[in-house]
């Protein structure tokens, strides 16, 4: 899909990764915003990853808030999560099958640092 100017869902879903991110700065928290989150959200958006998952709420998938929290604590968690949108999975989130994604190397790991960074 090729993302256009404007104020569509990818622009909204960015502004939303930028607003947590100046929130979290707000709270002394040091936040480096650069080009690769916002480039996640363009591969979420590219790769139909909204049609099973969105930020907040189940669909199909979980939300991605809840799957940054749930490997907030892993060791590594951005090679976990790469691993698993490239390759697929099921059992951790119940019966739901996550298909494996047709998504080079780079754009897993720009992916899941972005859904780490919600």
């Amino acid at each position: 899909m090729q993302l256009k100017s404007g104020f569509g869902p990818a622009f909204i879903v960015v502004g939303f990764a930028l607003a947590q991110g100046a929130a979290a700065a707000g709270n002394g928290l040091q936040v480096c915003d650069s080009h690769g989150l916002v480039r996640g959200a363009e591969i979420a958006m590219e790769k139909g990853c909204f049609g099973c998952h969105t930020l907040s709420t189940k669909r199909i998938g979980p939300p991605y808030r809840e799957i940054a929290a749930k490997y907030q604590r892993h060791p590594a968690p951005v090679a976990v999560l790469a691993a698993k949108i490239k390759n697929g999975g099921t059992g951790v989130w119940g019966t739901a099958v996550m298909p494996p994604n047709p998504i080079t190397d780079e754009e897993a790991q720009v992916l899941a640092r972005w859904i780490q960074s919600l």
